[in-house]
């Protein structure tokens, strides 16, 4: 996740497939990275079961764009799971990231028989900037109710604020994102590239949550058009916090109550 008016950081370009939908390979591709490591995991339609697909890690320099690795990937066949009567093959496959720079993820699916060839391109930093950490303690107005505590990101810069929880694929159940400015500020957020679905509270100077809104991941389509929904509290806040999405719930909170951050 990241403010709406940053710059986006990845492009998805998508290519091949043929008219004839019963032959067409149609393929997504996505990535998501830490410090050290950049997963890339799609999908394709029609399913291939016991295919194989190359996918490779590009790294960007003046030249160009130059092969870090490459390895041939196993297509898993999987259930029907958006309901469109096709079964979906799934991908996925890791490479240690390089340390600085502009990545890139590609996979190729060569031509059967049966399917057409295609290529799908996904753009990205290569690594995921430091953040500084520490804990968000949510507090009830209710002094009966227990507080919650997690482990947070501080994300308390321009950089960081813009990348946020961008290509992150899981988020663990007790952790979130905690975003600070210098001074007050207003504006929304987007869900360009991010691929979980979050909750986020807006909280004032004073820690208090003034909003608190369910954000869904943006389809590679609209990201790539810049089309994302902006989710804006239309008020003014001093922070946000960003959890799994139906977190605050879980845990009892709602506006009103507080949220205070400290660094580790």
């Amino acid at each position: 996740m990241k403010l709406a008016a940053a710059i986006a950081a990845g492009t998805l370009l998508m290519v091949g497939g043929s008219a004839d939908a019963g032959r067409a390979t149609q393929v997504t591709l996505q990535g998501a990275l830490t410090s050290e490591r950049i997963s890339g995991f799609g999908t394709m339609t029609p399913a291939r079961d016991g295919g194989r697909a190359r996918l490779t890690l590009q790294r960007e320099s003046d030249a160009g764009w130059a092969k870090v690795a490459s390895k041939w990937i196993r297509l898993r066949g999987a259930s029907d799971s958006d309901g469109d009567g096709r079964r979906d093959s799934t991908f996925s496959a890791s490479f240690p990231s390089p340390a600085e720079g502009s990545c890139r993820l590609k996979v190729r699916v060569p031509r059967t028989e049966r399917y057409e060839a295609a290529r799908v391109s996904y753009r990205m930093p290569c690594a995921r900037p430091d953040f500084p950490t520490g804990t968000a303690t949510l507090i009830p107005l209710s002094p009966v109710s227990p507080q919650t505590e997690i482990a947070v990101e501080i994300a308390d810069t321009d950089p960081l604020r813009q990348f946020g929880l961008m290509f992150k694929r899981r988020l663990a159940a007790e952790r979130g994102t905690a975003f600070e400015f210098e001074q007050p500020t207003s504006g929304g957020f987007w869900m360009k590239n991010t691929l979980i679905p979050l909750s986020i509270a807006f909280y004032s100077t004073d820690g208090t949550i003034v909003a608190i809104m369910d954000m869904e991941p943006c389809e590679p389509e609209a990201s790539e058009a810049d089309q994302c929904p902006t989710y804006d509290p239309q008020t003014t806040y001093q922070g946000a916090l960003e959890v799994n999405l139906g977190a605050f719930e879980r845990w009892g909170i709602a506006e009103g109550d507080r949220i205070v951050v400290t660094r580790s």
